[in-house]
């Protein structure tokens, strides 16, 4: 939306953006393409995610509260591409999912568990 107002500038509000459901612009003008995926959503044993990271990479998977708590924190190694967590300790909610790599938050997505 911010390019219709100025579409020489690049809007780059993550929290505010993803939260949104808005997908940002990156420098070269580019939409950003996740390559992660997580499912079920709703979910409600169990969290599939899919990802995509360089081979010899570490990530850091953190889901966190409605009120921004890290309530679980995971590291993903590029080599698998795939992992199953638990979240049965997890309550009925909103959450959301971020993968950090490099110290910089390059994946958020929203979940919901129910049960």
């Amino acid at each position: 939306m911010y390019s219709i107002i100025d579409p020489e500038k690049t809007y780059d509000n993550a929290n505010i953006c993803l939260s949104q459901g808005i997908l940002y612009r990156t420098q070269n003008n580019q939409i950003s393409n996740s390559g992660f995926l997580i499912f079920p959503n709703p979910a409600y044993d169990n969290l599939h995610i899919n990802f995509e990271i360089e081979d010899d990479q570490r990530a850091t998977l953190l889901i966190q509260n409605g009120i921004g708590q890290v309530v679980q924190e995971e590291i993903l190694m590029g080599s698998v591409k795939e992992r199953i967590f638990n979240i049965q300790n997890l309550s009925n909610g909103v959450y959301t999912v971020k993968m950090r790599l490099n110290n910089e938050i390059i994946h958020q997505e929203k979940l919901v568990i129910l049960r």
